[in-house]
């Protein structure tokens, strides 16, 4: 068929669009066969009324969609824009609240890490950026910020309680402490095993209570597990530190749960007996006792002054320069009471940086005007030219040493109650070892060849004194040790 046809014409007569009285039927029913005027009749017909009305026409017919259909596609859209945009702050919040980060400032809100990121997110979403800048309904004030906080808290919460729930089994871990505040919180914590055998310990809230007594924090504790649909049936242990509160035997925490489920074994936190036994043990010595208490007034004289830290560290960097050596040790670390851990790492980094320290001390006495800090910093100075104060550094860094690795793996939470008797054996055996001949020997040749190396005085023996007449009971004479080797062997 050699014919031709106008389609936007054709397609509005058919649907009843075009009325103009000048319809060209030749581009709509017989079709143009006048090809040797072509040209001009195909520009002809495209500025015709005919042509030009149906385009009109069709264009029209197309953005006069029906009202409730255009309302519902913008409130969609707008819907999505919103969903978005609120998405966008919960992850802001998630990010800030997983990495422990706060959330607003005290004064300047529009500083705060929340704002800032808000900001920093509007570079990958336009639409977040038109968010921001409304005046109203923006969901980032901080009662809002709160209660998605909560929620996104409780979320995590009832999907540990349900795990906990299919596992059949749990044990729970509690302890009360002051906060900032002085406030008595009371941390609750739940260990249980999932099908693959592997041992969770979660987390599960701090929780603000009146007073300490054994009553208030076995109600709470028990209130807990009722919030979490969690039965006390299913409990098959309980760990917490030895307070009488905690573990007594009559009217404890323990025996109170115990009373409600008999086979929530109590056990006595392993952590904390081993921390217990070796201050008991060190209590015993009086040179390890000393010696602890001149090591923790050292890192108090160097971490709470900024100005003795910084000189300490400069002089550090001047030995490193003139030993020509490519490794320079730690520096000084705070001996916290508190802390089972850190006790050998406190002495060790003292014994590396003897001679910076002593320095330091030199460097102090010169530039301090206060007397009572000037009798502290000669005090350690004194203690430190000591030969006992260095014997009992090293010996209290080997012995520790043992101590702070039983701790920290007893601290792991997979560890089962067989795998820590073998650690804590292994460790009695590592220290029994120190005690026989031999060994003490080559600690001690190891003791005085360092203590030369770092001008520490030379081992000598105290000065003989003899037991009081009215104390002794025979007649035997008394020990005198020979050597200053027999001498501080006794305290191993």
């Amino acid at each position: 068929m050699d014919k031709a046809y106008c389609h936007l014409s054709q397609t509005a007569s058919r649907k009843g669009l075009a009325t103009s009285s000048k319809i060209s039927q030749t581009f709509i029913a017989t079709g143009y066969t006048n090809w040797n005027d072509a040209n001009r009749g195909f520009m002809k017909h495209e500025q015709s009324d005919c042509h030009l009305e149906s385009v009109q026409r069709l264009n029209l017919d197309k953005s006069n969609q029906d009202i409730g259909i255009a309302i519902t596609e913008q409130v969609s859209d707008l819907r999505e824009k919103n969903r978005s945009c609120l998405l966008t702050i919960i992850s802001n919040l998630k990010f800030l609240g997983r990495q422990g980060l706060p959330l607003r400032g005290r004064a300047d809100d529009s500083d705060s890490n929340f704002n800032q990121l808000n900001v920093l997110r509007c570079e990958d979403n336009p639409n977040f950026r038109e968010w921001l800048v409304r005046k109203s309904e923006k969901f980032t004030s901080p009662e809002i910020q709160n209660e998605l906080l909560k929620i996104m808290s409780q979320i995590v919460v009832r999907g540990i309680s349900e795990d906990i729930r299919n596992s059949l089994y749990f044990a729970l871990m509690a302890d009360e402490t002051t906060d900032v505040s002085n406030r008595e919180q009371l941390v609750v914590c739940i260990r249980w095993i999932d099908e693959q055998l592997e041992v969770h310990e979660d987390f599960i809230g701090l929780y603000q209570i009146d007073d300490t007594c054994a009553k208030t924090i076995s109600d709470s504790i028990q209130d807990v597990l009722l919030r979490l649909n969690i039965s006390l049936s299913q409990c098959r242990g309980q760990t917490y530190d030895g307070a009488s509160a905690m573990s007594g035997p009559k009217s404890g925490v323990q025996k109170r749960i115990k009373d409600e489920q008999p086979k929530a074994l109590y056990n006595h936190c392993h952590g904390h007996r081993l921390n217990l036994a070796c201050s008991d043990s060190i209590k015993m010595v009086k040179i390890m006792c000393d010696n602890l208490d001149t090591t923790q007034e050292i890192t108090k004289l160097v971490k709470k002054s900024p100005q003795r830290d910084t000189q300490l560290e400069k002089i550090r960097k001047a030995a490193l320069f003139e030993s020509e050596d490519d490794y320079m040790y730690a520096g000084i670390h705070v001996l916290c009471p508190t802390r089972w851990t850190v006790k050998a790492d406190a002495m060790i980094a003292i014994i590396n940086n003897y001679e910076s320290l002593k320095k330091l001390w030199e460097w102090s006495l010169d530039k301090l005007k206060d007397t009572d800090m000037k009798a502290r910093v000669r005090g350690v100075e004194a203690h430190m030219q000591r030969f006992d104060f260095f014997f009992g550094l090293s010996l209290g860094e080997c012995l520790l040493r043992n101590a702070d690795n039983l701790s920290a793996g007893l601290q792991t939470k997979d560890l089962s109650a067989a795998e820590e008797k073998v650690m804590a054996l292994k460790t009695v055996k590592a220290i029994s070892l120190m005690r026989n001949d031999d060994a003490y020997t080559l600690f001690w040749q190891k003791v005085t060849k360092f203590a030369q190396l770092k001008g520490v005085d030379e081992p000598c023996l105290p000065r003989q004194k003899r037991m009081p007449a009215r104390l002794e009971t025979g007649n035997a004479e008394p020990h005198y040790h020979e050597t200053p080797e027999g001498y501080f062997g006794r305290f191993i």
